[in-house]
């Protein structure tokens, strides 16, 4: 896509009724605007294709009527307070990386950060993990499975029809026969589990299910599994991809690793900030050098890469010199609009994490979407910037990673979202390491 838009422009038609948009206009026009998505997110209904779900509602005010009984499990207030749940999961995956380090053995750093990240995901959404880090397996193939349903996620939103007839359908809802596998079963398990018993917990669903008890006309338990399925589905991978970016390309800039260390160093120092077994996340905030290396490894490798579609709303859009008219398909690719020349300068495919700490940062901010933008953003981004910061903080802390074959580059498979993995690292405990 990125190819496409630096040979023939920022309009490019990709399919009879749909362009891609990489006009810095794109994102205020088409993305913030009240445009309805793409009948390919009707996909996401959930277990079927009868119960629509805040993602798979496709006409901005009707999806955001859906999604406000449950926008406040991700509040900021309440995912703060399941920090305790991530630093369990965090813990654990140190637990891992320490017998490595003893061993001398070379670490697939890139699978147990996404056995962390999906216990983590399972803490804050309903007070269980999912097990990967009870033993460092993939139990069940779930994660190797997850990107064969990316796939089939990706490619079915074109084919609904046929992907009814096989997976989303009343007879597969009736059989409990979920396509999430493990991950359903769990999930779904423990959300029933929780409606059973309506004691408080630091979770998401606690408040999901306080607003099902109070209004059970505006939120019923299949929107609670909908909204629990789309999360889990997306939520992990994703932050995995986002640390992965932020070691192996920093392992590239040696002298920006150390500035990094250096900040973390500075708050021990002078504020005796950033210690304990895992970094606070009031902390972590303070890190803006580190912070930027994160926001800078998201951008040049952007965990969603797929095609954000709006249809044109009525009267069309009109973006620079182009007018859509109205039900045109127009997306928007985040690592099409996080590489555009005209808006990070002729270094935009380079990872410079200064970048976000020069002036010009506040006019580019706008244009930094890895969890999209307007009505259909991402529902659980507050999670994911609470858990970056103190997941990646910790091991900068921590660890020394070196990879085995220093200098290869990793390998990584794009559907709806990227996968990296192949960049085997030795591990060894820093000076700073804190028990």
């Amino acid at each position: 896509m990125l190819e496409l838009h630096r040979k023939h422009g920022p309009f490019v038609r990709i399919a009879h009724d749909e362009v891609s948009v990489g006009h810095p206009d794109g994102i205020r026009k088409v993305l913030l605007a009240p445009n309805p998505k793409s009948p390919w997110y009707k996909l996401m209904a959930f277990p079927d294709w009868r119960f629509q779900s805040p993602l798979s509602t496709i006409e901005p005010k009707e999806k955001n009527e859906r999604a406000r009984w449950l926008a406040s499990g991700f509040s900021t207030t309440n995912v703060i307070n399941t920090e305790n749940n991530m630093d369990r999961q965090i813990s654990r995956l140190k637990n891992w990386i320490d017998k490595y380090a003893e061993s001398g053995e070379s670490m697939e750093l890139d699978k147990f950060l996404t056995y962390c990240t999906f216990d983590v995901l399972g803490e804050v959404m309903f007070s269980k993990a999912f097990g990967f880090l009870d033993n460092g397996t993939d139990i069940g193939d779930t994660i190797a499975w997850s990107g064969m349903l990316n796939m089939i996620v990706t490619c079915g939103g074109y084919y609904r029809w046929l992907l009814n007839i096989i997976l989303m359908n009343p007879i597969i809802t009736t059989l409990a026969a979920t396509p999430m596998g493990y991950l359903g079963e769990l999930s779904q398990g423990a959300l029933q589990e929780r409606r059973d018993d309506p004691s408080d917990h630091p979770d998401v669903v606690n408040l999901w299910f306080v607003n099902h008890r109070k209004h059970p006309d505006r939120v019923s338990f299949r929107d609670i599994q909908g909204a629990n399925a789309t999360v889990i589905g997306a939520g992990s991978d994703t932050i995995s991809c986002a640390a992965q970016s932020f070691i192996y390309h920093l392992l590239r800039h040696p002298e920006k690793l150390q500035k990094a260390r250096d900040e973390i160093d500075y708050y021990r120092n002078t504020e005796g900030a950033c210690y304990g077994r895992v970094i606070s996340f009031t902390d972590a905030q303070k890190l803006t050098y580190v912070n930027a290396c994160i926001k800078e490894g998201i951008r040049v490798f952007t965990p969603v890469q797929w095609q954000l579609a709006r249809q044109a709303a009525k009267g069309g859009v009109t973006i620079g010199d182009q007018t859509f008219p109205e039900g045109t398909l127009l997306s928007v690719n985040p690592h099409v609009m996080h590489h555009n020349l005209e808006i990070w300068g002729e270094d935009a495919d380079e990872f410079r994490p200064e970048r976000w700490l020069e002036e010009e940062n506040t006019s580019r901010e706008k244009y930094f979407i890895p969890w999209s933008a307007g009505f259909a953003s991402c529902p659980g981004q507050n999670v994911a910037k609470m858990e970056m910061p103190k997941l990646i903080a910790t091991l900068l802390r921590d660890y020394d990673f070196r990879q085995v074959n220093e200098g290869q580059e990793w390998s990584y498979e794009a559907t709806f979202g990227l996968l990296p993995y192949n960049w085997p690292v030795y591990v060894k405990k820093t000076a700073h390491y804190d028990v």
